[in-house]
This record gives C-alpha cells, structure tokens and sequence, in this order.
C-alpha cells in the first residue's frame, strides 16, 4: 500500500511539489482551503528569466514582456536598466501548476481548510475543516509537506516540536496593491527607493499601456506608506504633460515572509517550504523562484532518501545573500539611496545587471563590487548590521 502524502496548500509550490512526488508514483493529495485555486491574489506577479528555467512561458498566463526597469531616488532622479522580465497573471498560472500536477496522478480537495496537526503512533492527523459543510474530519497522513504560506499552520506544528523558547516570531511585510487605470509605458516598469517606504519599496508594474499594477510593502503603517504613495505617483503625473490620473480598479494585498535562516523546516516527516518555509528574497519579496527551487529540493530528498536541509544548500546560500543585502538597505537614508541609483547608472553596471539573475545576488554582489568600487562606500553599513 502506498504511504500518504497530504501537501497543505495549493500555490504554485505546492502543486510544483505534488507534481514532482506524485511524477515518482508516490500518493498525494492537495489541501486548499479557498474554493478555487489561485485566489485572492497576494502576488505582483513580475518573474525574471530565471523562473522561465523552471516554468515554460505559457500564452495562458503570460501578461506582458517588460524591457526596462526605472529605478526612482529620493531626489527625483533615476536610472533606466534593460531587463528581460514578465509579468503573468498568478490565478492562471496556479491553475496551470494545478493541472500540471493532477496529470501526474495529484488528487485536489479545495474548500478544506487544515486546523490542526498531530503525530500519532500509527501516522499523522490532520483536522480538517470543510468551508461549505462546516463539519470537521480528520485526515491520515504518512508524511506532511506544509506549503500553507505565511504564518503557516504546518510550520507551528514544527516549531511547537521543538524548544519554543529558542523559536522567535517571524517578519513580515504587509504588501498593499492596486490593479488601476492610467496612462503607462507598457514595457518599462517603475521602483521607487525612498526613506517614506521604510525597509522596502514601492512599484508600479504594467499589464499594459492602461493598466498598471501599483504597490508597497511595508512592515508598520502599509496603507498610510500605499495612500502616501498613491499621492506621490498621483502628483508627478499631474507634473507631466498628458496629465493622466491614476483610477483604482481592485484592491489586493497579504504578508510577505521575510526570510529567516534559522527557521525549522522538517522533523519526523512534516516538512515545509516556499512562503511557509520564510524562502522568500529578502531584496525584493519574490518568492516564485526560490520557492520553486526548493520543492525540487524537497522532491528530490524525499524521492531519493536526503535530507531536506542538505539539499537546500544553494536556495539557502542565495536566501543569505539576500538577506545580507537586505539588511545593509535597512539602514539607507535618503542620501544613501541617492548614491546608490547615481552608481547603477555606470555602463558596467548596467550591463552586469542585464546579464546576471537577480535571482543570484551572490553573483551580482562580486561583480557589481569590481565594476564600480565606489558601492563598497555604501556597503559601509554592513559592518553595522547584525551578523545572520
């Protein structure tokens, strides 16, 4: 008889995970608790060459193709770099994951929302509650994977397993997006670095000429940092000839993980991964990439008898790269990030970064450092941040 594998979640990584086990012959079944896959929408949905490495581009959920990427100091200035990114609309493209796994043999139970985790001695419970029917079941398992996101339910029942007093609470940036009308240059898409969007930074991506995807992250205050910016973009439009309003459309929003290497992600077959495992960058909050890198992971440990966390290596090392940089940046001023877009206009620099994944900061930091010294000035408040 074939040993159950109940995967918690059916995001992107989560169905990229069933769709690797079940691919091996193995039994696996999908929990979702929302009714229909790929929604709401948590996700700005911009991906870079490096996630076409993993996923096919698809005319099913393919957006737009954006060429160049604006970047925005606090004083007004900015600096325009080739990029060779999409933008994808993430209700189809986890519909696309779902389908790809249930080729493979996936079974999916949507409207099943898990709430709570158990060992016993013949397996693994799981109580689950059904959104229509309101009645509780529980669920046997041989092994759980925990793909249940942010805050995830999985990833408790791991850390409640072990010492709690040696566990801290993870961070969290609370992303606030609009879907909105205007007038946009369709292949270019805007970041904005500023001291008003404090440990982040806001955006605004396009799905076409008319309609944009508006944002910011922030971890205190989101939507007083979201209208502030709104106001901003709303202002230097008005500045602009062809004067073009900014009409919201949709509202969406979630928590965005900030990675975090010291958190648990197995023991005794329950393992977690992408935002429930915090394998997020921490530069930039995209957490397709990695995620997905770590199911193939997880995949491969469990398949071929590794250990997860071995075979995390690399999705781990590129994670701390990130988080390194991430932390230098917490500390920028105004000023800093002044300096900092003056020195991406180096042509060397331009070209590292149209050439190397942004996915692979490592690689980035090396060159970037080579190419233009002058960077390791503003990599002066490394020294200060807190050792990973």
């Amino acid at each position: 008889m074939k040993k159950q594998i109940i995967i918690v979640g059916a995001g992107p990584i989560g169905c990229y995970c069933a769709e690797l086990l079940a691919g091996k012959g193995r039994k696996v079944t999908v929990l979702e608790e929302h009714a229909k896959v790929g929604e709401p929408v948590q996700c700005t949905g911009i991906v870079t060459k490096e996630f076409f490495k993993i996923v096919k581009p698809q005319k099913a959920f393919m957006v737009n193709r954006l060429r160049k990427v604006r970047s925005h100091a606090p004083d007004g200035t900015s600096v325009e770099l080739k990029v060779d990114d999409a933008v994808i609309d993430r209700t189809k493209f986890d519909q696309y994951m779902m389908q790809r796994a249930k080729r493979k043999g996936t079974k999916f139970l949507l409207g099943k929302k898990v709430i709570g985790v158990k060992d016993g001695d013949d397996g693994k419970k799981l109580r689950v509650k059904d959104a229509r029917q309101k009645n509780v079941k529980v669920l046997d398992a041989d092994m759980i994977i925990g793909a249940d996101g942010p805050g995830s339910l999985v990833g408790r029942h791991i850390k409640d397993r072990q010492d709690r007093k040696q566990q801290e609470k993870n961070r969290y940036w609370v992303g606030v997006q609009a879907r909105a009308r205007g007038r946009f240059d369709k292949d270019i898409y805007d970041v904005y670095f500023s001291e008003e969007i404090p440990g982040f930074f806001g955006w605004v991506v396009p799905e076409s000429a008319s309609t944009a995807r508006i944002g910011i992250a922030a971890e205190k205050n989101a939507k007083k940092v979201f209208d502030q910016f709104i106001k901003r973009l709303t202002s230097e439009k008005g500045k602009r000839k062809g004067k073009s309003s900014i009409m919201i459309k949709e509202m969406q929003g979630g928590l965005i993980p900030r990675y975090d290497p010291r958190q648990p992600v197995e023991m005794d077959k329950t393992y977690v991964v992408g935002d429930a495992a915090t394998q997020v960058k921490a530069t930039t909050g995209g957490g397709l990439v990695p995620g997905l890198r770590a199911a193939e992971a997880l995949a491969r440990a469990i398949n071929q008898g590794k250990k997860y966390k071995k075979e995390l290596k690399q999705v781990d090392r590129e994670l701390r790269k990130g988080l390194m940089i991430r932390k230098v940046l917490d500390r920028f001023k105004d000023e800093d990030y002044c300096r900092l877009i003056k020195y991406l206009g180096n042509k060397k620099i331009k070209k590292l970064l149209k050439e190397e994944s942004r996915d692979r900061p490592s690689r980035i930091i090396y060159k970037s450092i080579i190419k233009e010294p002058r960077l390791l000035l503003l990599a002066r408040t490394v020294f200060r941040a807190k050792r990973l």
